[in-house]
């Protein structure tokens, strides 16, 4: 067991108080209205936007382009097996933006008038799909090649996870698999 020194302590007692009791409080309205202009300003713009369409680029690597150019159009027309929404981080831009002060449906209207969440939502979809598309293959084709990646995180439920890949059940491992992947290239979490 390690001992603190008082003045170790006592910063340590700081950061946990800074972490656990501040860090959990919600900004003032002062606060609050800063962020929701800055969010406006920086992303309520068509150029962040285009920025964000670089993760169709990311999935084309992570994913393969076939994968991806299989999953572009269903998630343009919302049409996708699994969406960013099923997973429950559609509207997790980033947790900073998410705002529910007197400004929040100012920021939802710019941020959808510029497109930011259209393809935001489009980034995802594409992403989660090509990456369940690479993974039902591996499932079939190559099931170690799964394992090795993924065996750690799954455990026991490893061989269900690769049977529910294979009959095309989306469990909830499946799920967990498609949010771990778009985990690896996105601050979704």
């Amino acid at each position: 067991i390690a001992v603190l020194k008082e003045n170790d302590s006592k910063g340590l007692r700081m950061l946990l108080k800074a972490r656990f009791t501040l860090g959990e409080q919600a900004a003032g309205k002062i606060g609050a209205g800063a962020r929701d202009l800055q969010t406006i300003t920086l992303l309520g713009q068509f150029d962040s936007a285009a920025i964000q369409l670089s993760d169709i680029g990311a999935s084309v690597y992570m994913n393969g382009f076939t994968n991806t150019i299989r999953s572009l159009v269903p998630a343009a027309r919302g049409k996708t097996l699994s969406s960013a929404e099923e997973l429950g981080i559609l509207n997790n831009i980033a947790a900073d933006i998410n705002s529910h002060g007197a400004m929040s449906s100012v920021v939802d209207g710019v941020l959808k008038a510029s497109g930011f969440k259209f393809v935001d939502r489009l980034g995802k979809d594409t992403f989660i799909n090509a990456a369940h598309l690479k993974a039902t293959k591996l499932a079939d084709k190559n099931p170690r090649k799964l394992t090795e990646k993924w065996g750690d995180v799954f455990g026991e439920e490893m061989p269900e996870l690769i049977n529910d890949l294979k009959t095309g059940k989306m469990s909830d491992n499946v799920k967990l698999l498609m949010f771990n992947e778009l985990a690896d290239i996105q601050p979704i979490a």
